[in-house]
């Protein structure tokens, strides 16, 4: 089943307004919609291809593009605990 086929019938199954959102596609420059989403400071977005078929698994359709920023901080210290991964404590440097 294509890509159209399959947003138009997950459209169908969620409501808007509930916890699980339908995402609307965003017709353009894939550079010029990457660059607002990091401007606006959300996650990142998934393009696909619109001629892709559905199949389960990894896939090279499809391609997740997160958006992160790099900065400097002052390390404080490391919290550990059994069983846990540590974390780090930081500051940064500007306050």
């Amino acid at each position: 089943m294509a890509l159209e086929e399959r947003r138009e019938i997950l459209s169908g199954m969620t409501e808007p307004g509930r916890r699980i959102q339908f995402s609307e596609p965003l017709p353009g420059d894939a550079k010029a919609i990457f660059h607002l989403l990091d401007q606006a400071g959300l996650e990142g977005m998934v393009s696909k291809r619109r001629d892709s078929k559905y199949r389960s698994g990894p896939s090279t359709a499809w391609l997740k593009a997160k958006c992160y920023a790099v900065d400097e901080y002052e390390l404080l210290g490391v919290e550990r605990e059994a069983g846990k991964p540590a974390f780090a404590l930081m500051a940064d440097r500007g306050n």
